[in-house]
């Protein structure tokens, strides 16, 4: 299986969570901008999408989720989104996307698995 995680993130979050993706059975694929996310997708699909929220850039990182599950081929893709604790009212807006749910950064392992494995299992259509 096979991962995308768009991130305007630091190295180390991204680096954690790639190793905590391979753990899981995943590969992972990065980038860091929404073009270069289209561009790889178009190229080949991903089971998972992990989307790091930046601090201060909410409305943005919405605006991503929500272009990303409004497209055709994307539509069913599991998405997680990476977001700080204060963000809360971005995390309540990602749970009414489907097949979205939100994590806390920083990632806590076990609670990163559970995340996935239910999230691509699509138990929240």
């Amino acid at each position: 299986m096979e991962a995308l995680l768009l991130y305007q993130d630091t190295p180390t979050t991204i680096s954690t969570a790639s190793s905590m993706l391979v753990k899981n059975g995943f590969s992972a694929r990065h980038v860091c901008t929404q073009e270069l996310a289209e561009a790889a997708l178009s190229i080949a699909p991903v089971e998972l999408i992990i989307v790091f929220a930046e601090i201060y850039k909410e409305k943005e990182t919405l605006n991503i989720c929500r272009r990303i599950r409004k497209s055709v081929s994307l539509e069913n893709t599991a998405m997680l989104v990476a977001i700080n604790m204060y963000q809360m009212p971005l995390a309540n807006r990602i749970k009414e996307l489907p097949y979205a749910d939100y994590i806390f950064t920083p990632l806590d392992p076990a609670q990163f698995k559970t995340k996935v494995n239910k999230i691509c299992k699509k138990e929240n259509p």
